[in-house]
């Protein structure tokens, strides 16, 4: 009975925690989707500054050709934490390009390939549409990149639209690490072009398969990972996020189904003795004591003796039935005596008769040979 309960309540107590284990991870992989979703909000914000300001449209229209060094010096750049900065004109052509490492404060060495890839698709980031935007991951020749993308107007928003402004962070293994410290968990961002950790492409297999965009699996005893498909700014698929954080839910699940064996071995053990206690009470001691008092009844020649009903249950009823069976061996007894008493008158009915009917037939032999004896002597005297 122990092993079918343990069975049972491993199943129950450890697929819950389970769930809860796969529920909070998924917590955790929408929070930091929600995460990068601010950041690009962020971004935006402030591509939305920069765009709709004087400065900036000036100098696209050629009237402040002191812009660059005076607002987007380096330091400027770096202090906006972006990676790139682009300007292009109405007619798509590159004004100005800016490609930084932020944390070294150096310029990027494949600045021309860069450049020359997002001025190819400078087309997708241009709108005449005052208030609208492009924003949302991109891939590039230097990997995936974070950015938004907004109109270049003035600030009272009085002329025309002229050129677009693009900005950008890239999804490098320094972001991963931001969004590690501000969510107090493990993250990394995996490119789905040469996708290498075999767990994300188990993980990308499954849900590309089963048509969701987010995943649970564990990687080992200790481990739990939360995955999470990002697209592009276009709808495509472009990076696999991973979470992995320590199996503390399942831990406890493990402790908790410890700590309910112990429980439950208890109340097995403290069952085991109120049911000894309780044969002994009510079974054991009663049947001792009906066996005694029946043993004592069997001593008694007259078995007058009955023994002692209590309660209301299958002892009291056998004790019961026990001195049901003597008063009916009683009355059989009783019968018994009265029979051979009458039995006994007869037979002395019967002596009597017996002696009596002897008796009498002796009489009449008495009386023949008398008889006899007369009528001998009454021919001797006729003769």
């Amino acid at each position: 009975m122990f092993m079918s309960l343990s069975v049972a309540s491993n199943g129950l107590i450890m697929d819950s925690f389970l769930l809860q284990e796969t529920e909070h991870t998924l917590e955790d992989v929408g929070r930091t989707v929600y995460a990068l979703h601010m950041e690009v909000e962020s971004l935006d914000m402030t591509v939305k500054d920069w765009a709709a300001w004087n400065a900036t449209y000036l100098y696209i229209t050629g009237q402040n050709p002191g812009f660059i060094e005076a607002e987007l010096g380096d330091s400027t750049i770096a202090n906006i934490r972006m990676d790139m900065v682009f300007l292009f004109h109405s007619d798509l052509s590159l004004a100005f390009a800016k490609v930084m490492d932020v944390e070294n404060g150096m310029e990027n060495h494949e600045l021309e390939l860069f450049i020359e890839s997002i001025s190819i698709n400078a087309g997708l980031f241009q709108t005449s549409d005052r208030d609208s935007r492009t924003a949302g991951l991109m891939s590039t020749t230097m990997g995936a990149l974070l950015f938004s993308s907004r109109p270049i107007q003035d600030s009272s928003r009085a002329m025309p639209t002229n050129g677009t402004l693009l900005m950008g962070r890239f999804l490098n293994s320094s972001a991963a690490e931001r969004l590690s410290n501000a969510m107090f968990i493990d993250v990394s961002l995996h490119p789905l072009n040469g996708l290498a950790d075999q767990d994300c492409v188990n993980a990308l297999d499954v849900m590309l398969a089963e048509g969701v965009a987010t995943h649970v699996a564990t990687l080992d005893e200790n481990t739990v990972a939360g995955y999470a498909i990002l697209n592009d700014f276009t709808g495509a698929p472009l990076l696999v996020l991973r979470i992995k954080a320590p199996r503390t839910i399942y831990q406890h699940g493990l402790d908790a189904y410890y700590y309910f064996q112990i429980f439950l071995l208890a109340v097995m053990v403290v069952m085991g003795i109120v049911t000894m206690v309780i044969l002994e009470t009510m079974m054991l001691r009663r049947m001792s004591q009906l066996s005694t008092e029946v043993n004592l009844i069997g001593l008694d020649p007259d078995h007058a003796a009955r023994v002692q009903v209590t309660g209301n249950d299958e002892m009291s009823n056998l004790a019961s039935n026990i001195n049901s069976m003597l008063d009916l061996r009683g009355r059989y007894e009783t019968q018994q005596v009265d029979l051979n008493s009458r039995l006994n008158m007869k037979v002395a009915e019967l002596e009597n008769y017996k002696r009596l009917t002897v008796n009498r037939e002796l009489r009449m032999e008495e009386l023949k040979t008398e008889m006899r004896s007369m009528k001998a002597g009454g021919d001797r005297i006729g003769d």
